[in-house]
């Protein structure tokens, strides 16, 4: 998915804003602003260079970083859910589920973590 072009450098800037600050959610006036770009024109290019939306992507984020906290600690699910950035364990465990159809719980059980 990735084109190799003069409009790169920006797309890479607001993709390691959004893995440097993955506690919080960035809205996306505030990444284009940050880029120098309008909202409609990252809506447009993050997706076609990465191939997934901003929210999704932040989600993504996330929840990788919650998948190695679930393998490599014994920390409360809740707490994860907080280190992640998530208000609520109820929130964390439904994006959990809908991004690896499995609860955190199942994902921490399996050997492989997958």
């Amino acid at each position: 998915m990735i084109h190799e072009d003069d409009q790169s450098d920006y797309l890479l800037a607001v993709r390691k804003r959004i893995e440097e600050n993955f506690k919080r959610t960035i809205n996306e006036t505030e990444l284009a602003n940050t880029a120098g770009v309008s909202v409609s024109k990252l809506q447009h290019d993050f997706p076609v260079y990465f191939g997934i939306n901003l929210q999704d992507y932040q989600t993504e984020v996330r929840i990788n970083k919650a998948k190695t906290l679930l393998t490599e600690s014994n920390k409360a699910i809740k707490q994860i859910a907080r280190e992640v950035g998530y208000k609520s364990g109820e929130s964390f465990c439904r994006a959990f589920k809908k991004m690896t159809n499995q609860t955190p719980s199942e994902y921490r059980e399996t050997p492989t973590g997958k």
